[in-house]
Order: C-alpha cells, then structure tokens, then sequence
C-alpha cells in the first residue's frame, strides 16, 4: 500500500529551529514557572498576570502578552516567567491542536515526556522511523501554529 501524500505549508526554517529550542529547554522552563507560580502567586496576580490564559485548551487572548505594571525590582523576575510561559504555552498548545491522534500521542510523549523513540515506538507499536516520521510532521504544524500565534501578536500589538 503506497503512503498517502502529505501537503503541508512551508514554514520559516527560524521557526522551526525555534520550536526545536523551546522542545529542548521544556522540562526545565516548565519546572522554572511552575516554581514561580507557587512562589510569587501573589505578585503575579498583583501585577495583573493571567496564568488561566496559559492553559493549552486557553484560545489565545491579549492576556498572554500582558506588560504588568509592577516594581522594578520584580521586573525582571516577572518578565522571565512570562516569556518562558508563552513558550510552553506554544509548546503544549502547538501538540493540542494537532488533528492526527497518533501525532499528537508521539509528540507528547516525545517533547513534553522527553521520551526515547524507541520507548514510544514499542509503546505504540510502530517502527522507529514512523516515530521520527510523526515528530518531524509534528514540529512541522507546531512551527505553522506559532507562525500563525506570532503574526496575530504582532497584529494585536502595532495595529
């Protein structure tokens, strides 16, 4: 049986190395506001931070890319925490929208699990190469949604 052939919008080659940058630091990033969260809670939501808007399921709003207005000691504490939240919101709301079930389980596993292909494939019972078929399609539509996520940033902001 012949391979169904896939059509998929070209991407930017910058995106796609930066989904790959945000697939290597995710565990770490996601400890680093999760830590945040629990530590500062009460300056987050002082300073107007929405952490609900950074929920996978959450449609993208204004609140992601909110310019709290806070003490400038706590600036730059604040201003890392939220563009490593933005970050993992692309991540984990990138693998959501994926449509394919198989794709998005193998991108789960394999970027927020940081699961071996081998693990995933003897867990899915698929070959290696359809591993690495399935996350490199995944990265793919996961650089196409934060192309489309950056340009309506970009649109909210200077439009």
């Amino acid at each position: 049986m012949k391979r169904k052939e896939r059509t998929q919008k070209a991407v930017n080659e910058d995106t796609l190395i930066y989904v790959q940058e945000i697939i290597g630091s995710y565990r770490p990033m996601k400890e680093r506001t999760t830590h945040f969260e629990e530590k500062h809670s009460s300056l987050l939501e002082l300073s107007g931070v929405n952490i609900r808007a950074f929920l996978p399921d959450s449609i993208p709003s204004e609140d992601l890319f909110v310019e709290p207005d806070i003490p400038p000691k706590d600036r730059e504490g604040v201003g890392t925490y939220l563009h490593e939240k933005e970050r993992v919101y692309l991540l984990e709301r990138g693998i959501g929208l994926l449509e394919n079930d198989d794709t998005r389980n193998i991108a789960r596993e394999s970027f927020l699990e940081q699961k071996s292909r081998s693990e995933i494939a003897k867990k899915w019972c698929v070959s290696i190469a359809t591993v690495t078929r399935r996350r490199q399609e995944a990265k793919i539509l996961i650089a196409q949604y934060v192309d489309s996520y950056m340009n309506w940033k970009a649109e909210k902001l200077f439009y």
